[in-house]
């Protein structure tokens, strides 16, 4: 793994690009909650409820 070459690096533009749109966080929020509600439940940890904010 040290001698291999990196991999899946963004381009300084690509970060340039500025925040995500309110309205895909929420649609990503959405989507995983569920998954992220079970998660919490197996690991018996909250930390992976994130809040809308």
């Amino acid at each position: 793994m040290v001698t291999s070459s990196t991999s899946n690096v963004r381009k300084q533009s690509d970060r340039a690009l500025g925040d995500m749109l309110s309205e895909t966080r929420a649609l990503l929020l959405q989507f995983y909650r569920p998954y992220n509600e079970e998660l919490a439940a197996m690991l018996s940890s909250k930390r992976y409820l994130w809040a809308d904010s």
